[in-house]
């Protein structure tokens, strides 16, 4: 989990982030509106008992204390907090609220942030992944790095006679004669691999200039 912190009441709130979920846990909850953890672990059971299906709102973890006594905590994620604050009072609990609130807020946009992240990671490595050490890619490869779809550049390379479409149980695409040494595989089926600068070069020829990416 990756492990931040956000000041509330001049007490250090550790919020922690998973791939899904953002928790803070009961020991700090309890220090920001002056109550003892173990009441706001009995808090947490009360409501369990009552809902069940709570349970999977939260989950037990131990934190070891100043005299290096091991305790019992819970870590609690955004709506298990919501129902157990909901009804402490005081005059100013609605401000302890209102900034577990804001950090969980914070805290979600640095998840989703995190997964815009990974997603691009992710993309940029596959878009990596087509282009070979010989400066070949794939129809998909050459669509990814360019504006051309992978029709328009499947039907340019069958009109220049690169290859041939041949329709049995599956389609194949077979590699004819080329003398231009545009496209290059290891045997007569496999998936074509293109030159990428000199069929980029020819598509633009053909349909108009695009910016390789």
């Amino acid at each position: 989990m990756d492990k931040n912190i956000e000041v509330i009441n001049n007490t250090d709130v550790v919020f922690n982030i998973d791939s899904k979920s953002i928790f803070t846990n009961t020991k700090d909850i309890a220090k920001v509106f002056n109550k003892r953890n173990v009441e706001v672990m009995d808090a947490v059971k009360e409501l369990v008992n009552l809902k069940p299906e709570l349970s999977g709102k939260f989950h037990s973890t131990t934190y070891v204390a100043s005299n290096g006594k091991v305790n019992p905590v819970l870590e609690l994620d955004r709506d298990m907090f919501n129902l157990v604050v909901l009804g402490f009072s005081g005059k100013k609990a609605l401000d302890y609220k209102l900034a577990f609130i804001e950090a969980f807020n914070k805290m979600e946009q640095k998840l989703l942030d995190a997964k815009d992240k990974e997603i691009a990671k992710l993309l940029a490595e596959k878009k990596k992944a087509t282009l070979r050490d010989d400066g070949t890619t794939s129809v998909r490869g050459i669509a990814q790095r360019t504006n051309y779809t992978e029709k328009q550049i499947r039907d340019f390379a069958v009109s220049l006679g690169l290859i041939q479409k041949e329709i049995k149980d599956t389609l194949f695409w077979k590699i004819k004669d080329d003398k231009n040494g545009l496209v290059v595989s290891t045997s007569e089926y496999s998936t074509p691999y293109f030159d990428l600068k000199r069929m980029t070069s020819l598509l633009d020829q053909e349909y108009g200039d695009t910016e390789e990416y």
